[in-house]
């Protein structure tokens, strides 16, 4: 995908953080404790999560529950498979977001049955022969989704032109990132009527970073689509902030 030519001249030092989401690529992958694992895919809420997945990717969805672990601290997962995705496979250098987006599509879908599972791995099988593994905990999809209204809050002030609504949604200072709000409130209403009409906003997925202070973000990233030009954007969010505020907005994955 075309990375959309930010115009916001802050720069914010960021590396990938683990420990959220683990992911294993088929050369590296170790061989773990699974105590059970059966085909699943035949309940309602999980054809549900098929459909929306492949609805999105194309593709072929395998999915298997079971069990990973020693019997007494065995974790409970569900396992979402794709496979032959041209999407996926000509989007490999967004592999992380369309994992996690892949596992968020399922977890929403599943409701009232995602108590049964703590755990949602998604595995990607790409046509060349490789392939990734990234598991979720339920309690980080729990807490993503809950930020993803933060997302939406930002979405929707661009769309109804409320930059003071906007302004309310940044958090500037955040102890992280520091930046004059006013500054970037101002080349945001200079830049958007270029854009055109705000109609929807596309989750491509999330990832979680790290500050150069060592402190977790979240960055939820899709596409914005205009009436007149269509762009990547993501929004960049403090994991520990209770007031669910945004630090960042960003014209980029």
């Amino acid at each position: 995908m075309k990375e959309y030519i930010c115009y916001i001249a802050l720069i914010l030092v960021l590396a990938s953080c683990g420990g959220k989401g683990g992911e294993v690529k088929s050369s590296d992958k170790k061989k773990g404790t699974v105590l059970n694992e059966v085909a699943a895919g035949n309940t309602a809420n999980q054809l549900t999560g098929i459909k929306t997945i492949t609805g999105f990717y194309g593709g072929v969805c395998k999915v298997t529950t079971g069990t990973d672990g020693e019997k007494d601290a065995a974790k409970r997962f569900i396992k979402v498979e794709m496979s032959h995705s041209g999407a996926l496979d000509s989007a490999m250098n967004i592999t992380e977001l369309n994992a996690a987006n892949i596992a968020m599509m399922f977890f929403t879908s599943l409701q009232g049955d995602i108590n049964k599972y703590d755990e949602v791995i998604t595995v990607i099988l790409f046509g060349d022969g490789q392939s990734v593994e990234k598991k979720y905990p339920v309690s980080t999809l729990t807490m993503v989704l809950r930020k993803t209204k933060v997302v939406m809050d930002v979405v929707d002030a661009l769309k109804d032109k409320k930059y003071d609504k906007l302004a309310q949604t940044l958090n500037a200072n955040n102890g992280i990132l520091q930046y004059n709000k006013d500054t970037l409130l101002h080349k945001i209403q200079r830049v958007e009527p270029t854009l055109g009409n705000v109609k929807s906003f596309v989750p491509y997925g999330f990832v979680f970073l790290k500050s150069d202070t060592k402190k977790d973000i979240l960055r939820i990233s899709g596409t914005i689509i205009r009436d007149k030009q269509n762009h990547e954007f993501s929004v960049d969010i403090d994991t520990n902030d209770v007031k669910d505020k945004a630090m960042f907005i960003n014209y980029k994955l």
